[in-house]
């Protein structure tokens, strides 16, 4: 998702406390210092400096893995603070992602150089038999699966990724700047 920014006739540090205040002692720790949010948290927040991350806690599946964080940055604007964050998939998640792609990528690369190597009479790579189609079509398959594995679990999420905006608008006295719309 692209940076999405929000105005407020808040202060920088009007509005880094009021969030501080929410967050509460889990603010302070490290980001990779995570507590997990009780089943009836709204939304959870991590504020460290000028940095915001906010996830909704509740709702949803809640092992859903794939549920974004909201990260960004609170910076002076000159009629109040400037919010600019974007929606992102934690790093783990994103991590874990890239293996799991990246296996498939390189397996079916194996597997189209096997193939076509078999094909012109010079065999390289997978020792391929006549009975290995159901095997060339798995790894299509489970990337398929992976793909819409990570949509829908991003699609699920999207009610909780609405009511996180609306908690910074209420919050913070914010409202989002149009895409369109380039304020400095």
């Amino acid at each position: 998702m692209p940076t999405v920014r929000f105005a407020s006739d808040l202060s920088k540090s009007e509005c880094l406390e009021r969030l501080r205040k929410i967050a509460g002692p889990r603010s302070d720790r490290g980001w990779f210092d995570m507590s997990f949010p009780a089943q009836n948290d709204p939304v959870f927040i991590w504020v460290r400096g000028d940095r915001i991350k906010i996830a909704r806690a509740s709702g949803g599946p809640q092992q859903n893995s794939f549920r974004r964080l909201f990260d960004g940055k609170v910076v002076e604007h000159y009629r109040g603070a400037l919010i600019e964050v974007r929606f992102r998939l934690p790093r783990f998640v994103a991590l874990f992602m890239a293996v799991w792609f990246g296996a498939y990528l390189y397996a079916i690369g194996l597997i189209t150089v096997s193939v076509a190597s078999r094909a012109i009479g010079h065999p390289i790579g997978l020792p391929l038999n006549d009975n290995a189609g159901p095997m060339v079509l798995l790894v299509p398959v489970l990337m398929l699966f992976g793909v819409v594995l990570v949509r829908s679990g991003i699609h699920m999420a999207r009610a909780g990724e609405e009511e996180v905006v609306h908690f910074i608008t209420s919050t913070l006295a914010a409202s989002m700047i149009p895409s369109g719309d380039q304020r400095s």
